[in-house]
């Protein structure tokens, strides 16, 4: 196991970060090999691995343990919703999973064991786009319903010496 002291919390932040350098001074072993992160325990058990997405490491939570994210709160009596934040907007089963088979030192929750689908960033995370339903009849002819846009001023000018743009555009044809 390993203990991290001083931890700054961030609620405004979407994600959570570490930084390599605080599993190693705790004596783990973090390895980088072939776009991927593995950080191990002084005897070799993995914690966490994540694999490179650009210029970090994202870390996926469909395949970790509950005990790689064990939190104490000083004993003291914390919302379900605060530690469903803390654990990274872990679901309500593993959180009561990891109350009942100990796993968390300290986890200490008041009031309901539940989030109550009141969590803004998960029920956002959720959100996908549909398209949209719009049950207007088609146009049925060139002309009948035309869009248009103007865009400026433009903080550079085009070789003809314009600073604004106009897109006009027929919904029957798409030009």
């Amino acid at each position: 196991m390993i203990t991290f002291d001083n931890i700054l919390y961030t609620p405004g932040f979407r994600s959570n970060l570490i930084s390599v350098a605080r599993p190693s001074t705790k004596g783990a072993e973090v390895n980088f090999k072939n776009n991927k992160a593995v950080i191990k325990t002084k005897n070799g058990t993995d914690i966490i691995s994540a694999m490179q997405s650009g210029l970090l490491y994202v870390v996926n939570m469909d395949k970790i343990q509950p005990t790689a994210f064990m939190v104490q709160s000083k004993q003291k009596l914390t919302s379900f919703a605060t530690w469903h934040r803390h654990l990274v907007h872990a679901g309500a089963e593993a959180i009561c999973q990891m109350m009942t088979e100990n796993l968390v030192d300290g986890l200490n929750i008041c009031g309901e064991l539940s989030i109550g689908g009141l969590c803004k960033d998960c029920i956002y995370g959720k959100h996908a786009a549909h398209p949209y339903s719009d049950n207007k009849p088609r146009e049925k002819d060139v002309l009948e319903h035309v869009h248009i846009d103007i865009w400026g001023p433009s903080q550079v000018q085009s070789a003809g010496g314009a600073l604004y743009f106009m897109i006009i555009m027929d919904s029957f044809s798409s030009y």
